[in-house]
């Protein structure tokens, strides 16, 4: 039987392995359901809700006004509004298209490292599809972001499809793998980044005229275009509107042991929106390589040194930030995200270096024993399967479920006490807890996560907690230099807002101006903790909602 070359014997039985594996590791979600731990920070409390908001555009865009932050957001600066996610979620439950989703990232992420690793980076060896296949596992397995799309886990598609026009091989295939990331991904968070690492491979390539620069060059642009095409609302939007936003007035300082500290993070463990792991396991491997090897691996050295340059230049942009507080861009942009690339170039040198090793017969033992171990740890690391696998088995956890997380049923009550005809009707504030839960269960929230609103907003929504910002300068800071998360703050909180009904927590005096909230247009407050001063602030405390199932015991107070 023939198969097509992308589909030889050896890559479709590693696909197949894969898509076993990548299976297995989606059984407990599909047991338990929406009582799976899915990650919180950054994703459940902000980047979610809006996401299922935008989704449910049907329900608000005839007024143009997002229903958030009293209709200060502009859904034209949202991201993700041509995109693979986007359709998931127009046509899925939340839970279902975040999971698919979810799996789809992995499944690409998966499936082109292998054949990245299988077709360039792995030497001819007997263990050649053994090692391509346990790394890829543990590429495409570790706790990530995936809500934000192929971040790290497009760098292989790209290298693999640039690769192969490179090599002009599979040209047709590449050029249209290229042409569809955009719809996988963001402009923000990975488009900018590949884009820059490209243009300094074409540089390179035109210093060593090399004779297919220029179908390399037409695909990176092909790319780089297909991403304006697809941001185009938000392009328009950032590019049409003069006025501030909240990033105005971002400032960051770093000591320098906190500058160290990153670094070392970094190097060793990665950033976590783009993937966690142990750095560790491939330095054994590589070490190990490089001194079993009769020559210098250039290739491991050479992507070795991209780490280094990585972490340098991340930690430079932290001394930058310190020491340049004028420079606005600098503050207002995330240009350290080149780490980006550090999972993915620590997958390919712990990969090169498993492969050097298998290839001299003595030491294959140690070598297949790395890349299982390895393999192993890369995705122990990923808490909320590890969560999750003890769900399954009966073992209770601590982390929140998605459905404790959002309470449907407690926020139904909530609905019938109150009287909302339609959705987004009610405009409310949240203390304690995040106000994604409220938007996500269809309340027009006045406060919001947003990484980008108008700084007009933000001094309005200021005035509510200014007494409070008074009495912490940790609050002061957090709001005044960064202010994404736009939300009430207590000082007798301070910047947490999981405070469950077991917390026994009780805010004795809170400080908000009730007349600014009154001008903003809220009218109710959901508390996950009780507030003693409520009468002092002209507040008319309705109902406390709770069930036996239920994380959160909420207090709703009127204004």
């Amino acid at each position: 039987m023939r198969f097509p070359a992308i589909l030889n014997r050896s890559r479709l039985f590693g696909i197949i392995i894969c898509a076993i594996v990548l299976m297995a590791y989606y059984i407990p979600v599909i047991v338990l359901g929406q009582d799976s731990i899915v990650a919180i920070h950054d994703n459940l409390d902000g980047y979610l809700p809006n996401l299922v908001t935008q989704a449910n555009y049907s329900q608000w865009l005839s007024t143009g006004e997002y229903p958030v932050m009293d209709g200060n957001v502009s859904y034209l600066a949202m991201q993700d509004w041509i995109s693979v996610k986007m359709l998931l979620f127009l046509l899925l439950n939340p839970f279902t298209a975040y999971m698919i989703h979810d799996m789809l990232m992995r499944a690409i992420a998966m499936a082109f490292m292998f054949l990245l690793l299988y077709d360039y980076v792995i030497k001819t060896s007997d263990y050649k599809i053994l090692v391509s296949l346990l790394s890829s596992i543990a590429f495409a397995l570790v706790a990530t972001y995936t809500i934000f799309g192929l971040t790290s886990f497009g760098v292989p598609l790209v290298a693999w499809c640039v690769l192969n026009i490179r090599s002009d091989k599979k040209k047709v295939i590449s050029f249209l793998l290229l042409a569809l990331l955009p719809l996988f991904s963001t402009l923000a968070l990975t488009g900018f980044y590949i884009g820059c690492a490209l243009g300094i491979f074409l540089l390179i390539l035109f210093i060593r005229k090399e004779k297919n620069v220029w179908p390399v060059f037409w695909a990176s642009a092909l790319m780089v275009f297909m991403y304006i095409v697809v941001n185009v609302p938000m392009l328009m939007s950032f590019f049409n509107s003069n006025e501030l936003t909240n990033r105005a007035e971002f400032q960051s300082t770093y000591t320098w042991f906190e500058v160290i500290g990153y670094a070392k993070t970094l190097f060793l463990h990665g950033q976590y929106h783009y993937g966690s792991y142990m750095s560790i396991c491939c330095l054994i491997a590589m070490v190990v390589a490089l001194i079993c090897n009769k020559g210098v691996d250039w290739l491991i050295l050479f992507m070795f040194v991209g780490v280094v340059v990585i972490v340098a230049f991340a930690a430079l942009f932290c001394i930058l930030k310190t020491y340049c507080p004028d420079l606005k861009f600098v503050q207002s942009f995330q240009l350290d995200r080149f780490y980006i690339f550090l999972l993915p170039l620590w997958i390919l040198i712990q990969a090169r270096s498993l492969s050097v090793i298998c290839s001299k017969k003595h030491l294959r033992f140690v070598g297949i024993t790395l890349a299982v171990v390895s393999t192993c740890i890369f995705v122990y690391t990923n808490k909320d399967f590890r969560s999750n696998v003890k769900l399954m088995a009966g073992i209770p956890v601590q982390e929140v479920s998605y459905k404790q997380f959002y309470d449907n049923d407690l926020f139904s009550m909530i609905e019938r006490e109150i009287g909302c005809d339609k959705p987004f009707q009610k405009k409310v504030v949240s203390i304690g807890m995040p106000p994604g839960i409220a938007l996500y269960n269809h309340y027009y929230t006045i406060d919001a996560y947003m990484s980008s609103y108008p700084l007009e907003y933000k001094h309005k929504f200021r005035k509510v907690i200014a007494n409070e910002l008074k009495k912490s300068e940790q609050l002061k800071a957090y709001f005044d230099n960064w202010g994404s998360r736009c939300y009430v703050l207590s000082a007798e909180l301070g910047t947490s807002y999981l405070y469950g009904k077991n917390s026994n927590v009780t805010i004795q005096h809170l400080d908000v101006d009730t007349k600014q909230l009154q001008k903003i247009g809220c009218q109710y407050v959901f508390s996950a903790v009780p507030i003693e001063n409520f009468e002092e602030l002209g507040w008319i405390f309705e109902k406390s909602f709770t069930n036996k199932d239920s994380y959160w015991e909420i207090y709703l107070y009127r204004i």
